[in-house]
Parts: C-alpha cells; structure tokens; sequence
C-alpha cells in the first residue's frame, strides 16, 4: 500500500508495533513515523488501520482527524454499530473492512483457478470494487445506515443469489 501511495504522490504517515518497518518505509517511501498512540490524532485525509484490528473505537474515536477509515485491518471497528455509528455522528466515511481487503482474496481465488492465472481478469475484477464502494457508501447516505450494514446486506443477498444459482445447476438440491 505504501507504495502504490507514494507513486501516487500522497504523503505517508506510518507507525507499527516493530521499528524495523517504520524505518523501511521511512526509508524507502519518505514517510514519516509516529508513536503507535499519536496515530490516532494525525491530520490525515485517510487513517488506514492495517494488520491489526479493534483501532477504532472508543478511545480513538475523539482522537480522529481523517475523513476516511479505510484500511487492510480486519474487525476494525471494536464494536461495528457503536463505533461505526460514532464515526458517521463525526462525519468520518466508514470503507467496510472486508471489502478493503476484497483485492487479495479475487486475486489468490484467480492465483488458483482451473486453468492458470490470469492476470487481466482478476485486475478487471479488483477493479470493481472502487465501484462497488461508492454504491455502499451511496445507498448508506440515501439511506441514512451505516455502511458496513449496507455492504452486510449486498454480501448477503450476493451470497442468497449464488446459493439459488447452485441449487438450480446441482441436481437433487
């Protein structure tokens, strides 16, 4: 992430529980390190919690100046509709985690698919998932739900239609 951020031209503000990877991607991106609990209270247009989860939540909430939580964490949100409503009472836009994430697990679903990898399907199909989350992040503020509950709802109904589509093609379903 820290790469594609830096060909992007973005600065980089980074902290982990290991000073060795601060100081690689102080190094290698122009990045600039912070105390794991200073984190939280950054100017940034983007907190993006990686690797560990649980970071938003009732201590850290009052502490965020970003606009976006969209990170590579799973379970980011301590508690989901606490702190997912907490962050939409601050104005602070909410990217479900597990879309965030969904790029690596279309890419490694294409990395052991019948017949080989293919590189251009699974690009074509990771990018769909920036527009998969303006149409969460839409209906959430048409509707006033908070965005993980959207995307819960479209996984589940994806998952309902798939489960259809099975019982139709398996015979004796």
């Amino acid at each position: 992430m820290c790469e594609l951020l830096y060909e992007a031209g973005a600065n980089i503000i980074i902290t982990d529980v290991v000073d060795e990877r601060v100081q690689r991607v102080v190094n290698e991106f122009k990045a600039t390190a912070v105390d794991k609990d200073a984190i939280y209270g950054v100017d940034a247009d983007i907190y993006a919690p990686c690797a560990l989860g649980a970071t938003i939540n009732d201590d850290t909430i009052p502490q965020l100046k970003c606009k976006i939580v969209c990170g590579g964490a799973n379970n980011q949100l301590k508690i989901p509709l606490t702190h997912g409503k907490a962050l939409q009472a601050r104005g602070i836009i909410y990217a479900p985690d597990y879309l965030a994430n969904a790029g690596g697990v279309i890419n490694v679903s294409y990395e052991h698919a019948e017949g080989g990898y293919n590189e251009e399907a699974a690009r074509r199909d990771i990018d769909r998932i920036y527009n998969r989350m303006r149409e969460i992040l839409r209906i959430s503020d048409e509707t006033g739900e908070l965005a993980f509950q959207t995307a819960d709802k479209m996984a589940e109904a994806r998952i309902e239609a798939m489960r259809n589509v099975r019982s139709i093609l398996t015979p004796g379903r």
